[in-house]
């Protein structure tokens, strides 16, 4: 093999990895204090947005629920869940309520995606919600 040939296979394998490449995109919260948090993101067609909760309802029973009657979602869509009882990454605990959203189609102008997740124990109904996060999700 030359070193043109080389040059190529190197190049070709990089524009291959950095054009095929998903976009990704990570938030996270917490069920910290009781209260509500309302947060705006933007995200590309196709990208994906990986939300990710954090709760001890091994100990309190408090799980975060994605609300599908009072959220808005025509622009993304839900990808995927995870939950884990008690995750732990390199000794520390992680996310254990993961939600994944993919844009599929560009906002209209002036337009949002209104996500609601709420922390609740499931016997007490989310009339009881410890913790509510609002996100408002542009796809451009």
């Amino acid at each position: 093999m030359n070193y043109k040939t080389i040059i190529f296979i190197i190049v070709a394998t990089i524009a291959i990895i950095t054009f095929t490449g998903e976009a990704y995109q990570y938030e996270h919260f917490d069920d910290g204090p009781p209260g509500f948090e309302e947060k705006k993101i933007a995200i590309k067609v196709s990208e994906t947005l990986e939300l990710g909760f954090r709760s001890q309802f091994h100990m309190t029973a408090y799980n975060w629920y994605f609300d599908t009657d009072a959220s808005v979602a025509t622009t993304v869509k839900l990808s995927g869940v995870k939950k884990e009882k008690n995750p732990r990454k390199e000794g520390r605990f992680t996310d254990n309520f993961v939600f994944n959203f993919t844009g599929v189609k560009a906002s209209a102008a002036g337009q949002h995606d209104r996500l609601i997740f709420e922390c609740y124990r499931v016997w007490e109904g989310k009339n009881l919600s410890e913790n509510t996060v609002v996100l408002n999700v542009t796809v451009v």
